[in-house]
């Protein structure tokens, strides 16, 4: 394997972001979009709590807290990911105080685990 090659296959591209003091990342083929601001267009209950609904177009998408807390009031940004299993599509969003950035790190230090997986990426 090319030095070129092998490099793409030992490092990640990841999103950092910050929810409540609790930093988390994501890889970026996960991320859909990242928006600003977002505002809840309705909200449903879910588990005993209310879940925010945003609305991507033709889509809905459920705003997750990953804390397990309920939201008081909208988040500053909401990371929004998808996933794609064959032809089936779905998106989550999940909130964030603050986006520190992209980040590539080594594939062995990427903490946490796929919001759509269990295995590791």
């Amino acid at each position: 394997m090319t030095d070129s090659v092998k490099a793409l296959t030992d490092y990640i591209d990841v999103l950092e972001y910050v929810w409540m003091g609790v930093p988390f990342n994501v890889p970026m083929f996960e991320v859909y979009a990242q928006i600003p601001n977002p505002v809840a267009y309705k909200t449903v209950k879910f588990q005993q709590q209310n879940l925010q609904i945003l609305q991507l177009g033709k889509y809905d998408v459920p705003l997750f807290e990953p804390l397990g807390l309920e939201l008081e009031q909208m988040p500053a940004y909401a990371v929004v990911l998808a996933d794609y299993q064959g032809s089936q599509f779905r998106l989550l969003a999940r909130p964030a105080d603050h986006i520190n950035g992209v980040n590539r790190v080594a594939r062995e230090l990427m903490r946490g685990k796929s919001t759509f997986s269990p295995s590791n990426h």
